[in-house]
């Protein structure tokens, strides 16, 4: 970067580098994106949360916090770009915004986190509306769909102008090589061992009777302290078709992908996983939660199945469907790939961006 160049700043909470959920995720894939257009500003990536003991974060608060009031300073900020979701997240970056606003500086927020209509409709009045004049305070607030638009309209009351949707997006993959023409059902579940991840669900339809007679085979990738994953990890009949390999690397993801044919996630809420972007460009069947922006990903029977949360009679049900029909699943899995090429190529998620930024510094 140029001493004098100005760029865009991009606040998160960790680096992608170093792990931190899906956030930090998305962040990396715009990142590789964003450097391989013409014609773009740098983009610089601060963090405020940081990797490690949350007794750092303020730490880490502090310094991003001098880096912005001095950079904004001398004049070299476009526009930063602050990714928030739910809890510590909104104060730390209400900060941000504030500190960005003091300088003149516009700001981009982008609205992450399945669980932020229930925090926000949590919070007591007065500090609800702090958290409406940060989203007020931003040029731009990107969601991930049109339940979080709405969403934006009408609980942080913000005008139509004001709200941009931009899906996530993942880089596309090279399927030459993959398993997927075999005709055995592989289950993938990857995610935290969460409630929130409707993971006590999925565990519950594989040991139910629905699928005791069904030959597949099931990896549940993630990591927690959930008492469920332990008890069931202890039964017998469920461990010889399961296996539990642990939190994944970034290569050992790839691998996992790419011999599953079936992507799982009942959760209960998200944003927009990207974990079922993910499947989707590997051109798995998938088997999800309407929750979040996943109806308007889904569209139930032609790129995948939709069943509700918390349910594991039906999951169990959608699950020994695609499970016992493989020209079905191979179906779901073609339309789920195609879904991704047409809308969730992180290379067109980077586009949006990029008139984004020019809108909200005009």
């Amino acid at each position: 970067m140029a001493r004098n160049q100005r760029y865009i700043m991009m606040v998160l909470p960790n680096l992608p580098e170093q792990g931190g959920g899906g956030v930090a995720k998305v962040v990396g894939y715009l990142r590789d994106a964003w450097q391989q257009m013409d014609d773009v500003p740098p983009m610089r990536l601060l963090v405020t949360r940081g990797h490690g003991s949350i007794w750092l974060s303020p730490f880490y608060l502090l310094h991003a916090l001098a880096v912005i009031a001095i950079e904004c300073s001398r004049g070299r900020v476009a526009l930063v770009h602050v990714n928030v979701a739910s809890r510590g997240s909104t104060w730390r970056k209400l900060l941000v915004v504030a500190l960005a606003s003091l300088f003149g500086v516009p700001v981009v927020l982008h609205l992450h986190g399945g669980g932020y209509r229930q925090f926000f409709a949590a919070l007591p009045w007065l500090t609800s509306r702090v958290v409406v004049w940060m989203f007020r305070r931003a040029s731009r607030t990107i969601v991930l769909g049109e339940t979080w638009r709405d969403f934006a309209n009408q609980e942080l009351q913000l005008s139509d102008q004001k709200i941009v949707i931009m899906p996530n997006g993942v880089p596309d993959i090279d399927l030459h090589g993959s398993g997927q023409i075999n005709d055995e059902a592989r289950l993938l579940f990857m995610g935290r061992f969460s409630h929130g991840k409707g993971v006590e669900e999925f565990l519950e339809a594989l040991s139910g009777e629905a699928l005791s007679r069904l030959q597949w085979s099931a990896v549940i990738a993630g990591d927690g302290n959930l008492p469920e994953i332990r008890q069931h990890q202890e039964d017998a009949a469920l461990t010889a078709k399961t296996i539990f390999p642990g939190w994944l690397s970034s290569t050992q993801v790839s691998q996992a992908f790419s011999n599953a044919n079936i992507f799982v996630l009942p959760s209960h809420m998200e944003g927009l996983s990207i974990a079922l972007l993910e499947a989707m460009a590997h051109g798995l069947a998938i088997v999800a939660t309407p929750v979040g922006a996943h109806a308007e990903v889904i569209e139930n029977g032609k790129n995948g199945l939709l069943v509700p949360p918390g349910d594991s009679i039906a999951l169990a049900a959608a699950l020994a469907q695609v499970i016992s029909d493989k020209t079905l699943r191979r179906q779901l899995g073609k339309a789920a790939r195609e879904r991704f090429v047409q809308k969730y190529h992180i290379g067109r998620t980077a586009e949006v961006l990029r008139s984004i930024y020019i809108e909200a510094r005009s």
